[in-house]
Order: C-alpha cells, then structure tokens, then sequence
C-alpha cells in the first residue's frame, strides 16, 4: 500500500467515527441530554477525532501540496 492509499484509509476511518460521534450527539441534542457522563465521552470522542485528523493531515502533508 503506498502513502496515498494508506492516507485515504485512515482518513475515512477518521471520518468515520466523527460522524458516529456527531450523531450520537444529535441523538443526545434531541433527547435533551446534553450533561453529564454520556454527553462528555460523547463529546470527547469527537474532538479526539478532530484531533486525529488534524494529526493527519500533519503526518502526510506531502501528499496533498499544492501545484
């Protein structure tokens, strides 16, 4: 696998838990739920997923410079 594909497999699987993360959330959101334990591991779990894609665009900057 090079750089590229290794990149995007890692990207979507990033993408990925953000999204099951922000729906949980929407779910919390609409169940007025927004305190306590379930909400801030639910919150936790999407920042570290911004984080992880923050991380990744750092580590494979090469693969998407500018022309």
């Amino acid at each position: 696998m090079d750089r590229r594909e290794e990149f995007l497999e890692k990207a979507l699987a990033v993408h990925r838990e953000y999204e099951l993360a922000t729906t949980v959330m929407r779910q919390m959101i609409s169940e007025k739920k927004t305190y306590g334990p379930e909400w801030n591991l639910a919150d936790a779990r999407q920042k570290a997923a911004l984080e992880d894609w923050t991380s990744l665009l750092r580590n494979y900057s090469d693969i998407h410079k500018t022309r």
